[in-house]
């Protein structure tokens, strides 16, 4: 039995660094949420269930409640923004050499006409993601031991309320609200509504030909209630001894957060983001010390399992474009060749598309003593989550054949309109061509080899990356033993850890447990 448990754990430990991949920034998805919880339901089902005397039918209906919110904040605006660090500057367009700008700064990560501000508007944002979840998980186990000495069935439905909220901050050095003549309007000079980035971010305005933004919006704090990852579990207890247990189970799991949008940068979702699974659970208890009212066990639980593709929405960049590159412009054309159509879009306005998108592996592995002196318990507590890296399987939804290309721009315009009726007169223009401000050579954007289809994609670009995270936690808990329905009540926290791939929250939690016999 000890040798049973080293060896999972190992191989859990193994899958989990097989499944790290590098880390890179400027993601548009953030997964989030991992796991159902401190224990992963130990803390509810030690001493209490996989009984090996128990005759006939027997359950036991258990809730853990938890809050938690994460720490270590800027970790995750690494993860989102695009020059890895927690603040980016929406500036000018680099004008002297590749790769520079007139921002006072140094280098401007998001050309500010982009956003709809004027071609000299100035800024520094940060970001400080906050997420504030509250969870509500109810279980049922049932020993069915009439039908299969052995046999029982464990069923859970947690219940999610989230909130994120990227908690943008901003520093405005130069404020300009007038765009030149002809740049995002063929009819002349705009004035623009959008006083600050943070609020261009939101996308809710049209400016001069600019559209209002669909997708890959920024807007404050968004919300949602959600069902998490249900778990069923039909399992069989190999060993069932009165100092030990370790059983098999065949483990499927439901989540019903339903299929990503996109309509947010930071968008909030719970469990594994709409897709279900099928996988299974290894579990099992070792009593380690027994004397008077004393007593110790060790306990361990694993479920790993993989994700069905599911069709979600994401936002993506461009491979050639680079990082970021959602935000250039882009513009739509009635044909290859054929005027321009007096409508400028948001990169991701067009390049937010369905795709089928699986997890090959997630797992949720947890290890926990349990201390009993009569009625008082104590537990303490290790877990390890995680997931690999998303899977692009294949699109749903295609980009508009021969109708969209890039959106060029001469800072000082020279007198070539950028939004000509046909193809930009191949002048020398900023394409963009990584995404920024990088300075562009003679081009027609919108030559037939240029036309924008979904090929142009970094589908990586709109994945989760893979992500692990340690947990530890503890309870202190009083059980009415004497009672025919046994019931308890425990209490703790803990915290959770991702290491240096910011990949998952940092989070300190805390949690009620509850529950009853019969």
């Amino acid at each position: 039995m000890k040798q049973a448990m080293k060896g999972l754990f190992s191989i859990l430990l193994l899958v989990s660094t097989a499944v790290q991949a590098t880390n890179t920034v400027g993601r548009s998805f953030f997964l989030g949420g991992l796991g159902n919880g401190a224990s992963n339901g130990l803390i509810q089902h030690a001493g209490r269930t996989n009984l090996f005397d128990a005759e006939g039918f027997y359950a036991v209906f258990s809730s853990h409640s938890e809050y938690s919110q994460n720490f270590d904040r800027s970790s995750i605006a690494e993860y989102l923004f695009f020059n890895g660090t927690s603040s980016m500057v929406v500036g000018p367009v680099a004008t002297a050499a590749a790769g520079t700008s007139t921002s006072t700064t140094g280098k401007t990560d998001i050309f500010a006409v982009h956003l709809g501000l004027g071609e000299s508007f100035d800024s520094t944002i940060t970001a400080s993601p906050k997420v504030r979840t509250f969870s509500g998980n109810l279980d049922l186990y049932i020993g069915l031991g009439d039908l299969w000495e052995g046999l029982y069935l464990d069923m859970n439905l947690p219940i999610v309320h989230t909130k994120w909220d990227m908690g943008l901050e901003e520093t405005v050095r130069t404020s300009d609200t007038s765009i030149g003549d002809d740049v995002i309007d063929g009819d002349g000079a705009v004035t623009t509504t959008y006083t600050t980035a943070i609020g261009a971010l939101k996308g809710d305005k049209v400016i001069g030909d600019l559209q209002v933004s669909t997708y890959n919006k920024v807007d404050g704090e968004q919300s949602i209630t959600k069902v998490g990852n249900t778990k069923a579990v039909l399992g069989y207890n190999v060993i069932n001894k009165e100092n030990a247990h370790f059983g098999l189970g065949l483990l499927g799991v439901f989540n019903g957060n339903g299929a990503t949008d996109a309509e947010y940068a930071f968008e909030p979702n719970v469990g594994t983001a709409g897709r279900h699974g099928l996988g299974g659970r290894v579990d099992g208890h070792m009593n380690l010390y027994e004397k008077d009212e004393h007593n110790l066990s060790a306990h361990m639980r694993a479920d790993v399992f993989t994700t069905f593709k599911r069709t979600m929405r994401r936002t993506y960049d461009f491979t050639t474009n680079g990082v970021g590159s959602r935000y250039t412009l882009i513009k739509e054309f009635t044909a290859v060749g054929d005027n321009y159509a007096g409508k400028l879009y948001r990169a991701g306005n067009i390049t937010s598309l369905q795709a089928k998108i699986a997890m090959n592996v997630v797992y949720e592995a947890d290890f926990m003593l349990h201390y009993t002196n009569g009625n008082f318990i104590v537990d303490a507590g290790y877990g390890l989550r995680g997931h690999s890296k998303e899977e692009h399987k294949e699109w749903v939804d295609t980009i508009a054949g021969s109708k969209y290309g890039f959106w060029g721009y001469e800072a000082d315009d020279g007198g070539n309109d950028p939004l000509a009726a046909a193809h930009d007169g191949n002048n020398a223009v900023d394409v963009l061509t990584n995404g920024f401000n990088v300075a562009g050579t003679a081009v027609n954007p919108f030559a037939a080899a240029t036309s924008i289809t979904e090929a142009a994609l970094n589908k990586d670009s709109g994945l989760a990356k893979a992500a692990m995270s340690h947990q530890v936690y503890g309870n202190l808990g009083y059980t009415w033993a004497d009672s025919e329905w046994n019931p308890m009540i425990a209490v703790g926290g803990g915290a959770s850890f991702s290491g240096d791939d910011n990949n998952a929250f940092d989070l300190w939690t805390v949690h009620l447990s509850m529950g009853a016999s019969f």
